[in-house]
């Protein structure tokens, strides 16, 4: 038995190494932080193992090993930093899974409360104070905070709650197993398991753990995997769906404008030709705004589907861009509020095309029509979500009929296209206030 237990011994170190190499090459590749974590993790854990039974691999005695200087000093720490990957591991692999403010609370006192264990041993070490009793606090500790994480997973059905809770279950039963040898053993019972091996059990533990952790990584990776690929697929759909709208705006608002532009240019001939030159200016700065507005359009178009324009704060500061220009062209003030701080984040081609475009309108019937002195332009950002408010204290409209040259049909239209919520009220003499709430999650 005891010949078994030794290769059993040498396999279970010779696999703790083999597993931070398989996760330090994925975390090469991937950048998944959880991996590198729990490889570090082991690789500690096989640091420790080896140098607290050095005889088993033909390293040396114990007793001199176990009472070296230099095995006080290392050993308590190296479990220490050993968990605190541990936890790094748990806190990165959950952190994309759940929003449980409790597990993460957990997390995150656990892990400050190991630093300041570390530090708390060289302290005792510096003022020759006997530390030996923080290496049974860690583990008594951690076994109560296993506890509590394992209810919490199991509790919240938190993903690859199962696999998790084996895992987490395994490493458990192992180190109260070797906890009990190591009583038995201080008790004087002799024993093969008790004097010899009484951490057996703990390693027998951790190596269901990895078995459980490595289909819970791999499962977690795969699902990563299918949701890029869904992602990806709607993004395609998306694209398609905003060359489509793109393609019908180009027929319908540019086409009538270059159709205008055509009929006015032959107008204008015949006026000119005629020796009506007045009628023929005037032909000519027709012609000269209709091909301003088809050049804006287009602007407005290409500025929209371009990858480089995809970030909030370029949505912002291109719908700050027009108010500014807009309502500086007809001495309206503009009162413009926006987060000081925007964050780095994404937002889909079609959302941040229909924003801009139910922004403009908004902006033009407010300058065109409603004869306004101030308009508020706020935008809040709160919950993956984005808010633009515009009012204006203009003539103000009845918001019960239809006004198809307001464009007021065409904006609903586009908000719904993005799933979002537009709001406008509006009566006569009482201004116009229009409300786009939008979900900007990537």
């Amino acid at each position: 038995m005891e010949q078994f237990i030794i290769l059993f011994y040498i396999f279970f170190e010779g696999l703790l190494i083999f597993q931070f190499c398989i996760f330090l090459y994925l975390f090469i590749i991937s950048g998944k932080k959880e991996l590198v974590c729990y490889g570090l993790f082991l690789l500690l854990l096989a640091a420790n193992f080896l140098i607290s039974d050095t005889s088993t691999f033909g390293l040396g005695s114990n007793e001199v090993v176990l009472n070296s200087d230099w095995y006080k000093f290392i050993n308590t720490p190296l479990v220490i930093v050993a968990n605190l990957f541990y936890v790094l591991f748990l806190k990165h692999f959950y952190r994309t899974l759940t929003t449980n403010k409790l597990f993460f609370a957990i997390i995150n006192a656990v892990r400050i409360a190991l630093l300041g264990l570390i530090v708390l041993f060289y302290v005792l070490l510096a003022l020759g104070i006997h530390s030996n009793f923080l290496f049974d606090i860690i583990n008594i500790v951690l076994t109560l905070v296993g506890v509590w994480l394992l209810v919490l997973i199991i509790k919240n059905k938190m993903p690859f709650t199962r696999l998790m809770a084996m895992g987490f279950l395994a490493n458990l039963v192992g180190t109260l197993s070797s906890a009990v040898m190591l009583s038995l053993l201080a008790n004087g019972v002799e024993h093969l398991l008790v004097s010899e091996y009484p951490f057996v059990f703990i390693k027998l533990g951790l190596l269901i753990e990895i078995f459980f952790f490595n289909l819970a990584i791999f499962k977690k990776w795969q699902r990563q995997e299918q949701e890029l690929s869904l992602q990806k697929i709607q993004s395609e759909l998306a694209m398609e769906k905003i060359k489509g709208q793109i393609s019908k705006e180009l027929h319908d608002d540019i086409g009538a404008n270059l159709s205008g532009i055509q009929m006015y240019s032959q107008m204008a001939l015949q006026q000119a030709g005629q020796g009506n030159f007045e009628s023929s200016g005037k032909s000519i700065k027709v012609i000269e705004n209709a091909t301003g507005d088809v050049l804006n359009h287009l602007k407005d178009m290409v500025w929209s589907i371009q990858p480089g324009n995809d970030k909030l704060e370029d949505l912002f500061e291109k719908i700050q861009e027009y108010a500014v220009f807009i309502t500086g062209a007809k001495n309206i003030r503009l009162h413009w509020h926006a987060p000081e701080i925007i964050p780095q984040q994404t937002i889909a081609t079609e959302a941040r095309h229909n924003i801009y475009m139910i922004v403009k309108e908004a902006l033009n019937n407010a300058v065109k029509y409603a004869a306004a002195e101030n308009i508020h332009l706020n935008i809040l950002l709160n919950s993956g979500s984005v808010s633009i408010a515009i009012k204006n204290d203009g003539k103000g409209f009845d918001a019960g009929k239809e006004y198809a040259g307001h464009g007021l049909k065409n904006m609903y239209k586009r908000a719904a296209e993005i799933n979002g919520e537009l709001k406008i009220s509006s009566s006569p003499l009482e201004g116009t206030s229009l409300v786009l709430l939008v979900k900007i999650t990537q």
